[in-house]
């Protein structure tokens, strides 16, 4: 266990992702990556400290896929948001931004990395309801779309849920 003095706090909790080999998270400075050589800034070489900035580091959500950092956030002055992939396991890091356009909807508000399958999961919101659930990235099947539905389920008391389990055809 060693001590890490850092000055790089993390500006959004659903940016923390586990690598495996380290752990990544965003702050206003950049893209911090955590690990036994210690603390840097990945995305250095990609982003200036503005670029990023204006990515919407606080409104960053993410996942592991493919041994690198996938996340979505906010369009710079729009309600859209991106979809991107950093590479961090290289040399030299670096990203893929998916644009939200017609033919790629990256509008997704949560991100799930499957370990199991190795599959990334985005959850979007059209509206207020229907949520529609994409498969990212997967080169094995046909695109589907799955849209899911549920009964309201009241509990006595505050209950965080860590896991859900759902079993589809």
């Amino acid at each position: 266990m060693t001590r890490l003095e850092t000055s790089y706090p993390c500006a959004s909790k659903r940016g923390i992702v586990d690598l495996g080999y380290a752990a990544a998270y965003p702050s206003i400075d950049g893209l911090v990556q955590i690990s036994e050589a210690g603390v840097s800034i990945v995305s250095s070489s990609i982003y200036s400290v503005d670029q990023w900035r204006d990515l919407g580091p606080d409104t960053m959500v993410a996942a592991q896929f493919r041994g690198g950092y996938a996340f979505t956030h906010n369009e710079p002055g729009t309600a859209n948001r991106r979809l991107s992939w950093i590479d961090v396991s290289a040399q030299q890091p670096y990203v893929i931004e998916i644009p939200n356009t017609e033919s790629a909807n990256t509008n997704y508000r949560h991100l799930q990395f499957e370990a199991k399958t190795g599959q990334l999961h985005g959850l979007e919101y059209t509206g207020a309801d229907p949520r529609v659930i994409y498969s990212i990235g997967d080169t094995q099947t046909a695109y589907s779309n799955g849209i899911w539905r549920s009964k309201p389920y009241r509990v006595p008391a505050p209950v965080p849920f860590g896991v859900i389990y759902v079993d589809a055809a």
